[in-house]
């Protein structure tokens, strides 16, 4: 079994949600599978319905958003880590309009919000450190810490 494709993405399992369209690229969006991939289709052509934890549907504004993705855009949710003693120039994870985005700690203040710069859009945001997560990425189907920046 690949990169546990077909194990991670079962129906009722929660994962993240990548896109490429524009704004919403190199976000990741909690969802919940509600219809997995067939077996039977192509890696490329591999698709599965979710739901959204954050976002919603623009028609109603209150009910969420679901879509059928391409796998290729899905991956676990990252395992939850210890509370994480952040230092500058850490690489994170910040959960920002509803997911989560990566930056680079510029700044922590003596009440311990931490400022993260952000490339795309350039931004610089303060967060509090509960909004904050270690950025790891999916990888061969293991979770790998980049260096730091």
């Amino acid at each position: 079994m690949e990169s546990g494709t077909s194990e991670t993405f079962s129906k009722g399992s929660r994962v993240e949600v990548s896109s490429d369209e524009d704004g919403f690229k190199g976000a990741w969006y909690v969802a919940t599978i509600l219809e997995s991939p067939p077996k039977s289709v192509s890696k490329k052509k591999s698709k599965a319905l979710v739901e959204y934890q954050d976002l919603v549907a623009d028609d109603t504004g209150s009910d969420p958003l679901t879509e059928l993705v391409d796998t290729s855009f899905l991956r676990p949710l990252p395992p939850p880590e210890a509370d994480a003693n952040f230092c500058v120039n850490d690489l994170v994870d910040a959960f920002y309009r509803d997911g989560w985005w990566t930056g680079v700690i510029t700044r922590i203040s003596e009440d311990s919000k931490c400022t993260v710069f952000f490339q795309n859009p350039p931004d610089e945001i303060q967060f509090d450190r509960s909004d904050l997560r270690v950025h790891k990425e999916w990888v061969d189907g293991k979770w790998v810490r980049p260096e730091k920046q």
